[in-house]
């Protein structure tokens, strides 16, 4: 059957609403009647070229494998997937973007990038990450604008991200995505600068926490040191973001070794995982823990 016909067909009996064609990958399989290798990927290539055509869908799942599907799991991870991306907003729902993320941080680990940031007020729980490289400080419209940009759209707040080995100065900003793929005000940017042996964010953390044991019952041991004196804030979040407990509110702290214990039953923890998470101004060292009732 003609795919393209029968596409402009469907495109026609839309209403004006979205329509997301359904690909038989199943027919990628050996069969009375497989489709050629190409079949599919000219089909989303179609579809991307029509203006009444949103996207693609796939049945089965299964055929997405990378060794079933005659190589497609591989062409869409290499080529036609290669990016993250937003679902189309649809025109008739809410048009309110939410609130942008605040407090963004860059933190180097080794050889990877952690990024951190703050709910904002009014937040439905997906966040766009952006990168680029630019010799100076970039227009973050004109960087949305090219998927190539968007490194990960997650629910979480944070990242880890492996930024590229090539030197230059590479900036990030977040921003909060609501239900109708409708992004924000971006947060503060944050530049990272990788040297030509190493990456180096602009302010080194000077402090570093552990928790043990990292999945615990009742109480937690939690150890941390500070390469220098400063005020400091340790907080748990749950998965949402939201601070749930708060064990050292604004304390001055001279240099060096520290222990603290959270204890589950006094801040009513539910069972699941939370974030433990050690800041100094716009510095922040975490731990991922998880409480087992």
């Amino acid at each position: 059957q003609d795919y393209a016909k029968l596409a402009r067909w469907w495109v026609a009996q839309s209403e004006d609403r979205h329509l997301y064609i359904g690909h038989a990958l199943y027919k990628t399989q050996s069969g009375s009647s497989p489709f050629k290798a190409s079949e599919v990927p000219d089909q989303v290539r179609f579809n991307r070229n029509h203006s009444g055509i949103r996207g693609s869908s796939f049945f089965r799942s299964r055929h997405l494998f990378p060794n079933s599907g005659r190589g497609f799991a591989q062409t869409m991870r290499n080529g036609l997937y290669k990016y993250p991306a937003l679902t189309p907003s649809m025109d008739w729902k809410d048009q309110i973007p939410p609130s942008a993320p605040v407090n963004l941080t860059v933190t180097m680990n080794d050889a990877s990038v952690l990024l951190q940031w703050d709910v904002p007020e009014n937040s439905d729980g997906r966040y766009a990450v952006y990168r680029v490289k630019s010799a100076a400080e970039p227009d973050v419209k004109k960087i949305a604008q090219d998927p190539r940009n968007m490194i990960a759209l997650t629910g979480e707040v944070q990242l880890e991200d492996t930024p590229s080995s090539d030197p230059g100065r590479y900036w990030y900003f977040v921003r909060s995505v609501s239900r109708n793929s409708i992004e924000s005000e971006p947060s503060n940017i944050v530049e990272l600068l990788i040297s030509a042996t190493k990456a180096t964010e602009t302010d080194r953390v000077p402090f570093k926490i552990t928790a043990y044991p990292t999945v615990f019952d009742e109480h937690l041991h939690i150890e941390y040191s500070l390469e220098t004196a400063g005020t400091i804030k340790l907080q748990v979040f749950d998965v949402t973001g939201r601070s749930v407990a708060t064990l050292i509110e604004d304390v001055f702290r001279s240099a060096g070794h520290y222990r603290v214990s959270l204890s589950s039953s006094e801040y009513l923890l539910s069972s699941g995982a939370y974030w433990l998470v050690l800041s100094r101004g716009t510095h922040r060292a975490t731990q991922t823990i998880i409480h087992r009732r």
